[in-house]
C-alpha cells in the first residue's frame, strides 16, 4: 500500500514539473519571436515625443488558438485574451463615417503618467468633426469649468486590449506630431 502511495505522489510530482517546464518553455519562445510593435501611419519618433513607448504585448499563447477555434464568438476578455483586430477596430471607428488606417497590439507606457498596459493602438482617420466637452487647462479649478476642442482628422486611440474602451487618445497634427485635446501645435514641440 505504502509503494502504491510513494509511486502515485511521484507520477503527481513529475507531472506538475513537466507541465511547469513546457509553460515555461513556450512564455520564452513568444517571449524571444516577439518583435517591437511599430505602427505603420505613426512615426517611432512621434510617439516617442508624445511620452509614449511600445513593447510586445506578452499576449498568452493559448489565446491564438481560442480566437482560431471561435473567432469573434469569444467573450471579450476571457481567460485573459485580448479582443481581434477586427473587434479593435470597429469599437475604434463605431459610430462615425470614419475609417482606420492602422492598428498594432502592444504594450503601451506612459513616460510620467503611470499609464502601462496592453492596449490597441488603432489610427483613426475621420471626416466628421466632433467637439467634445472636456476641462480647460489652466482656467480654473472647478470641475463644471468646460470648453470644447473641435477633433477630426487623424487621431490615435489608446483601447484597452479586452473591453475595447477607449483609454486615450491624440490628435495628429499636419506634420505627424501627436498632441493631447486642448494641447496646440508648434513645430519642433514636444506634445
Amino acid at each position: 500500500m505504502r509503494r502504491r502511495i510513494i509511486a502515485f505522489a511521484a507520477a503527481v510530482v513529475g507531472s506538475a514539473l513537466i507541465a511547469t517546464g513546457f509553460g515555461v518553455a513556450v512564455d520564452a519562445a513568444t517571449r524571444v519571436g516577439a518583435s517591437r510593435p511599430h505602427l505603420r501611419t505613426v512615426p517611432d519618433a512621434a510617439l516617442a515625443r508624445a511620452g509614449y513607448s511600445l513593447a510586445p504585448p506578452g499576449v498568452p499563447p493559448h489565446c491564438w488558438i481560442a480566437q482560431q477555434a471561435v473567432g469573434d464568438r469569444l467573450p471579450r476578455g476571457l481567460a485573459g485574451c485580448p479582443i481581434s483586430r477586427q473587434a479593435a477596430i470597429a469599437d475604434a471607428t463605431r459610430g462615425s463615417d470614419s475609417r482606420a488606417l492602422d492598428a498594432v497590439l502592444a504594450r503601451a507606457s506612459g513616460v510620467g503618467d503611470g499609464f502601462d498596459r496592453v492596449a490597441w493602438l488603432v489610427v483613426v482617420r475621420s471626416s466628421i468633426v466632433m467637439t467634445p466637452a472636456i476641462a480647460c487647462t489652466g482656467s480654473s479649478s472647478a470641475v463644471s469649468v468646460r470648453c470644447t476642442v473641435p477633433i477630426g482628422g487623424t487621431t490615435l486611440q489608446l483601447l484597452d486590449a479586452y473591453s475595447g474602451r477607449v483609454l486615450r487618445f491624440l490628435v495628429m497634427g499636419p506634420s505627424g506630431l501627436l498632441r493631447s485635446p486642448g494641447a496646440t501645435f508648434a513645430e519642433g514641440q514636444a506634445a
